[in-house]
């Protein structure tokens, strides 16, 4: 890990002194290459392959257009205009300082740089700063990335702190009736024990900090295993926070099994039966990125709790971190939820 360190720091040294002076030529080249090639993509899909004859007729006399890169007046306005805005984009690339390309490929180091000083201008970046940087996001665990995590996972624990107190236990109580007396298949669990194999939907209701947790299970274990796996999983320290300090949801997996004040539950013992193929072996899938067995209905499962998440509770109530019915860390991503912990930290409970 300190060769890995060592070459990290090196190669960002590096960037400084020639990166900038070619990389900006390369990075300009493919940004060129790529806007002409969407121009192209793009005629000969939504004009060429159009059924209208018109609409047809002009991605054709376009398409000779960029092959000729050259307009004349014989071509219409609406084909001037196209050509003229895409000569302006590829104008507009040809002109990109380093600046621009920072801002393209390492946002997140330029934010953070300028972040720490309103002096911090131009890319005249200390080499002790790259050095502290590269420690802090470092793709393995650091003596100065952990204490980077425990200082913002700690900030962001004060905000969700604050945020759930400004709640409106009232609001959050008038909730959790409604949506019981709305949906009377859902079942208060007394015992965890009586569901040890049952899939099914399960709301996690967190009383003291005004917050609810919908989640599905597929699993031989049922609603209790899935349950009990929130309540003990060690959180890693790269993922307590999911987003921006002052927007991060509290994962529920931080919460113990106090926390859980009570637990609504609609069965689905059918669910647990498994699709075969035609062979009559299991039928193979991808759930949450990883390959695994399909389960009956398991669709119906996913747009169930993708439902609830979305419509169920008011989102201030809700602490699921993504939308829900995902397959896959991709779609986890694409539907993060957040929320501002700072703007409900003076309003009245």
């Amino acid at each position: 890990s300190c060769c890995f360190y060592s070459l990290f720091c090196l190669n960002l040294i590096f960037w400084k002194v020639v990166y900038m002076k070619t990389e900006l030529k390369e990075f300009i080249e493919q940004k060129t290459n790529k806007r002409i090639e969407f121009e192209i993509w793009e005629n000969e899909t939504f004009f060429i392959n159009s059924e209208n004859p018109a609409v047809k007729d002009a991605g054709q006399k376009y398409a000779k257009i960029l092959e000729e890169n050259i307009i004349d007046d014989s071509c219409n306005d609406e084909l001037k205009d196209r050509f003229n805005k895409y000569k302006q984009d590829l104008k507009k690339i040809k002109e990109y300082k380093i600046y621009d390309m920072i801002w393209f490929k390492y946002p997140d180091l330029l934010r953070e740089w300028k972040r720490e000083s309103p002096d911090n201008k131009g890319f005249d970046i200390p080499d002790e700063w790259f050095k502290d940087y590269a420690m802090r996001k470092a793709p393995y665990y650091t003596d100065k990335k952990c204490k980077y995590l425990q200082e913002i996972a700690l900030e962001n624990f004060d905000y969700n702190m604050k945020y759930f107190k400004s709640l409106n236990a009232e609001k959050f109580n008038t909730e959790i009736d409604d949506f019981i007396k709305n949906h009377p298949k859902f079942e208060i669990v007394q015992d965890l024990r009586e569901y040890k194999t049952t899939a099914g939907i399960y709301i996690m209701i967190l009383d003291e900090y005004k917050q609810v947790y919908i989640g599905i299970t597929r699993g031989k274990t049922g609603v209790k295993g899935r349950i009990q796996a929130h309540w003990s999983r060690q959180m890693p320290l790269d993922r307590l926070i999911w987003g921006g300090v002052k927007t991060s949801i509290i994962s529920i997996d931080s919460f113990r099994a106090l926390d859980t004040t009570r637990i609504l539950f609609e069965p689905h013992p059918e669910f647990c039966e498994m699709v075969t193929d035609e062979n009559g072996n299991p039928k193979k899938g991808f759930f949450m990125g990883v390959e695994c067995n399909v389960w009956n209905t398991d669709v119906y499962l996913g747009s169930k709790e993708y439902e609830l998440i979305n419509n169920a509770f008011s989102p201030e109530f809700l602490c699921n971190r993504c939308a829900g019915g995902g397959k896959s860390l991709l779609e986890a991503f694409l539907t993060r939820k957040e929320r501002n912990l700072i703007d409900n930290e003076n309003s009245s409970q």
